[in-house]
């Protein structure tokens, strides 16, 4: 299969719903497309112009990035997709060493960079440029260190921001379906008297009910830890039962865990 051309600047959209792909690079680079933060939620609190437009920029590239990598995955898959958006700008300016079989085997470099000359980027000497987003360099470094850069969150530049996952945040990648479900058991937690618990980057949304009971909303589950035994369930299950608890009574006996297997 030859390779499919992509207009200079063409970004697409990738859609949360989508279930079926070529092959697994192809779900790789759909799956960072889809947690990539839009420029209407990252840029809302920025103001200032050139800050605006540096990170227009670093969106804008990556996105076109991401197009051309998924209409072209063959063409790619000499490396990982994490390669080519993060680690090479990552090699090129020092902040990661080059493995071994990137920096032993200089064809494959200069394959690299000759992909990435697609987007506008050269190197002279060891200095990486981009002629066609002046910008990105000088805004990359910036944003380094303070998010994953790729995935665009330049609300980290906005002072006083705090960093954690807002609700519509971990669902923004998720299918309509699944931000439907999780939804409704967040209310439902907040309904029956359950206490949020302080933020955890591995269970961003966790809730604490009569000291006993703790439903998370994380994967496709909710997790119950109960009695130190932990059970799991489909999502929806867990609405429907919970939906039916509700009717039937406003409490919940500390002998029965919330939880079930369907």
């Amino acid at each position: 299969m030859g390779y499919k051309t992509v207009r200079e600047g063409e970004i697409m959209t990738f859609d949360v719903n989508q279930t079926e792909f070529a092959d697994d690079y192809g779900r790789a680079i759909w799956k960072i497309g889809i947690n990539v933060v839009p420029l209407d939620i990252s840029l809302a609190n920025i103001n200032d112009p050139e800050t605006r437009e540096g990170c227009t920029q670093i969106y804008r590239c990556t996105m076109e990035m991401l197009t051309d990598m998924y209409n072209n995955a063959t063409d790619y898959k000499i490396i990982g997709p994490i390669d080519y958006l993060s680690f090479f700008f990552e090699w090129m300016t020092g902040k990661r060493h080059v493995p071994g079989d990137i920096r032993n085997r200089k064809g494959r470099f200069v394959n690299i960079q000759k992909k990435l000359q697609r987007f506008g980027f050269s190197i002279d000497g060891e200095t990486l440029t981009n002629e066609r987003y002046p910008l990105f360099m000088k805004y990359w470094l910036l944003l380094w260190g303070r998010c994953t850069v790729l995935y665009c969150d330049f609300r980290v530049l906005v002072p006083g921001y705090k960093r954690g996952k807002t609700l519509d945040d971990m669902l923004r990648p998720r299918s309509d379906r699944y931000k439907a479900i999780s939804k409704a058991l967040y209310e439902y937690a907040l309904e029956i008297g359950a206490r949020r618990l302080p933020y955890n980057q591995y269970k961003p949304y966790c809730f604490v009910y009569r000291k006993k009971h703790v439903i998370v909303l994380g994967g496709p589950i909710i997790e119950v830890p109960y009695m130190n035994q932990y059970t799991q369930g489909d999502m929806a299950g867990e609405l429907r039962n919970l939906s039916q608890s509700r009717k039937r009574s406003r409490t919940v006996k500390n002998s029965s865990p919330i939880s079930r297997r369907m």
